[in-house]
């Protein structure tokens, strides 16, 4: 059936795809806005069917859009391993680095990508344009209305879009001997309520089973490997899963917005989880972290409301931005040896959170990682750490005193600013900068001792300390050397 065959032809209502068929073409069916059944004579054959596209708009297999923003860097954070990191994270960076003014001081980014490989406006709509049920509603084989789909013996792959939006399959039976399960599969199918994946399939697409609104249960075999993008996007009646040892990577979004998703599961293969895989899964309580997981992505699990319990384990090197952000419930939190890097936002807007225990390891805490978490009391920052961002503390209301490690050279802009709790800081010796209003507004701090080490206090660091009585300094010769700074500049 060739491209543009029945374009537009709106007084279509059904169509019979004989099982000859071989190849429908790019838009075949487009526009054919009063169809509504498809019939199918044999579902092997429809599996074998190759839906086309344009090849001037089909991406498949490299970028087809790419989100670029900037992420700032500490300047005594060690670049080349941040930037390791937010590779093994799935960003791209570019080879330059550039700077800007921030209120007035001098601020360095590095431009970093993501890229979509299997999505985005483009790569979405060639996957389904040429297949005639993205446009109808109701799938028939051989004249019968399908309540339950087998997918027979002899399919080795079900293909992108193959029953795109089918409104009438409630279960499917996929035979042991499919490898995998194409992109947009079962996309939108939303009176599918269960689907058994057999232990032959290995690779599950992006937005495979994506936006199933009353898709109850999924057992996934123990042959699958890789969970792809959305795959399990938006399925709100999905309560539980458990993922497999095999799996050794969840796409991004993958069970993200699942409102009722209450038990997770993770097997011991699990190496990444994606960006935002269990964002805004509200009924989520706890999860257990396996030590197999390397790296959580951004925003994985931000803003799971309920999730009390957290148990991450030796093996995690990276806790990407906003990972674990806007989570209220749980209340501490134990940072296991090996990570190096909390990345910007990582746990802030944590209002229940008290305790923060960090390993050696660590050695940077990216801007805003703990901002606003109000109940946070107690932080053990480790031994390791050589960087603070900014606004690290900000907000933490409840947090009464902290030492920092002389291996911390600079103290950030804003890092303490608006901590009215604070009564007590230790500045350890090889401290050499506390940054712009660093500690303004800490109207509870007494008492602060400047060790010898350091050469620059910021503008306004100590602003609004209005119960600050006494500085302590240990050599007055270093103390004339100190530069204080009166302009927005490092």
């Amino acid at each position: 059936i060739p491209a543009y065959a029945f374009m537009n032809l709106k007084s279509i209502v059904s169509v019979t795809i004989p099982g000859s068929v071989e190849t429908i073409g790019y838009k075949a069916f487009y526009g054919c806005s009063g169809l509504q059944n498809v019939n199918i004579t044999d579902v092997a054959k429809w599996c074998n069917i190759a839906f086309d596209y344009d090849v001037n708009n089909h991406y498949t297999g490299y970028k087809i859009q790419s989100k670029y923003y900037c992420v700032s860097v500490p300047r005594y954070s060690s670049v080349f391993t941040y930037r390791e990191y937010l590779e093994k994270l799935g960003y791209k960076l570019e080879d330059y680095e550039y700077w800007k003014y921030y209120g007035g001081y001098r601020v360095s980014y590095y431009v970093v990508s993501w890229d979509y490989m299997r999505g985005g406006e483009y790569g979405h709509e060639n996957h389904y344009s040429a297949n005639p049920l993205y446009y109808a509603d109701y799938l028939y084989v051989n004249g019968e209305l399908v309540d339950g789909l087998v997918i027979p013996d002899g399919v080795s792959r079900i293909p992108d879009s193959a029953f795109f939006s089918v409104k009438n399959i409630r279960t499917v039976e996929i035979a042991n001997g499919v490898t995998s399960i194409g992109d947009y599969a079962f996309y939108g199918c939303n009176n599918l309520v269960g689907a058994i994946i057999p232990d032959s399939v290995t690779d599950l697409g992006d937005y495979a089973f994506c936006g199933n609104a009353n898709l109850a249960t999924v057992d996934l075999g123990n042959g699958v490997k890789t969970i792809g993008k959305a795959s399990f996007y938006n399925c709100p009646s999905l309560t539980s899963i458990i993922i497999p040892d095999s799996v050794t990577s969840i796409g991004d979004y993958a069970f993200c917005g699942n409102a009722n998703l209450s038990k997770v599961d993770l097997g011991n293969g699990v190496k990444k989880i994606g960006r935002a895989a269990f964002y805004n899964c509200q009924s989520l309580f706890t999860i257990d972290i396996p030590s197999s997981v390397e790296s959580i992505g951004d925003f994985a699990f931000g803003s799971c409301r309920n999730l009390y319990s957290i148990v991450l384990t030796e093996g995690l090197e990276i806790i990407g931005s906003y990972a674990f952000f806007n989570c209220p419930s749980f209340t501490t939190i134990t940072i296991p040896d090996g990570v190096k890097y909390i990345v910007y936002r990582a746990f802030c807007d944590c209002k229940s959170l008290v305790e923060v225990t960090l390993p050696d390891s660590v050695t940077g805490i990216g801007d805003r990682a703990f901002e606003n978490c109000s109940s946070l009391a107690y932080v053990d920052l480790g031994e390791g750490l050589t960087a603070l961002g900014l606004h690290v503390f900000n907000g933490c209301t409840s947090l009464k005193s902290l030492a920092i490690p002389g291996s911390v050279k600079a103290i950030q802009d804003y890092t303490f600013q608006g901590n009215t709790s604070i009564e007590n800081i230790v500045l350890e010796k090889g401290i050499e900068k506390i940054g712009y209003s660093a500690f303004a507004n800490c109207s509870s701090l007494t008492s602060i001792a400047i060790p010898d080490t350091v050469n620059c206090i910021g503008l306004r660091a100590f602003e609004a300390c209005n119960n600050l009585k006494d500085v302590y300094i240990t050599d007055i010769a270093a103390w004339c050397r100190t530069h204080f700074c009166t302009v927005y500049s490092r």
